[in-house]
């Protein structure tokens, strides 16, 4: 006990020689200058012409550990390099490399880190100290100014520099921009935005909307990189105005070569009227009329090119995208040349048996 007195003591001396313990009114100082007077203010000052504070340096899996921190603890975080203190129910980054850098930012993990607000609050977007657009406290993304019904934009890329008032969500690959929205409006009018999907009488859902204003311009291009990949779906009827064309220019075709002997593989197809499940297959959307046409399966056999797989998505009732489909579909298109040489052949077999009759004929009435 004795020795650990005199421990004690050793330890006082060494400390108050390099440093003064000053009292001023209720505050407690700690300075390396005798002439120092803490202030008033504060509780415990701390003075001197050449050292620093050092807080205790912890690790972020420390931190977490800290049993029931106080609000208010202020701690070292000696992996981000940056001070944290606690809130009395997260712990706070103080600014440096834990907020959000103009230089790019690492190591972000989407469940703890975003960029936006906590409480509902919207988030304006500026350049040179002028609103340019903001985020709705409903996660509308707005452009612009701020009308209700629509936003305008200058120089906007829509048509009159419109942009609709409603959630966008893009989705891009291989560095290529993609926007896709979904509206819901029942007896009202919809204003969805490129690719819509809508619920509603008369209603209309704009998928992509283009003009081309140049003689040899296209309003609207899809592309695909996979031969199961689909350059536009249609989730419901196709109507159009002008023709449907397919490319045909024998300048782009090659191995051409004369169709023959196609009214034996043509008697082989079969032709069916029927309904689609639209019960096993509700996410589809498909007719519930009778329908007309060839089985994919039967006419693979007769006819393999006739017949692509695709993937095609289904949606539930909130029109979410849901699991994906791999069918069959036919190029009923590519029948037609097909049935226009059957009908030439059959014609041409109808005409020799027209010849043999008149020959027939002839011989009769000769005896």
């Amino acid at each position: 006990m004795k020795n650990k007195i005199i421990r004690t003591f050793c330890l006082l001396i060494y400390f108050w020689s390099f440093s003064q313990i000053l009292y001023s009114q209720n505050s407690v100082g700690i300075s390396d200058s005798a002439n120092f007077i803490p202030d008033n203010s504060s509780i415990l000052h701390l003075h001197s012409t050449n050292k620093g504070f050092l807080l205790p340096s912890l690790s972020p899996i420390q931190i977490n550990n800290i049993y029931k921190p106080a609000t208010g603890l202020l701690v070292f975080d000696n992996m981000k390099k940056n001070f944290v203190y606690w809130d009395s129910s997260q712990w706070i980054y103080l600014n440096g490399s834990g907020g959000w850098s103009l230089n790019g930012n690492s190591g972000a993990l989407k469940s703890i880190n975003f960029i936006g607000t906590s409480d509902f609050k919207p988030i304006e977007i500026r350049t040179n100290n002028i609103k340019r657009g903001f985020i709705s406290e409903e996660g509308q993304l707005i452009w612009g100014n701020t009308n209700k019904l629509f936003n305008q934009g200058e120089n906007a890329t829509f048509i009159s520099n419109q942009i609709f008032q409603y959630p966008l969500v893009a989705y891009s690959m291989y560095n290529g921009p993609g926007i896709y929205s979904k509206t819901i409006e029942n007896n009202n009018t919809a204003f969805p935005a490129l690719l819509g999907e809508y619920s509603g009488s008369y209603n209309i859902g704009i998928g992509i909307m283009g003009i081309s204003t140049v003689e040899n311009g296209i309003g609207i291009e899809g592309f695909v990189l996979h031969d199961t990949a689909t350059a536009g779906l249609f989730n419901g009827d196709l109507l159009y105005t002008g023709q449907l064309l397919h490319i045909s220019d024998e300048n782009l075709k090659k191995d051409i070569t004369p169709l023959s002997n196609v009214l034996d593989k043509i008697s082989l197809i079969n032709s069916y009227e029927y309904y689609f499940d639209t019960q096993k297959y509700s996410g589809i959307n498909m007719s519930k009329n009778i329908s007309f046409g060839f089985l994919a399966q039967e006419l693979q056999k007769i006819y393999p090119n006739l017949v692509v797989e695709k993937y095609i998505p289904s949606y539930d009732k909130n029109f979410e995208r849901q699991e994906s489909h791999k069918i069959k579909t036919i190029n009923y298109i590519g029948i037609i040349p097909i049935l226009l040489e059957a009908i030439k052949e059959q014609q041409s077999e109808i005409n020799d048996m027209k010849n043999k009759l008149n020959y027939l004929e002839k011989l009769i009435e000769a005896k």
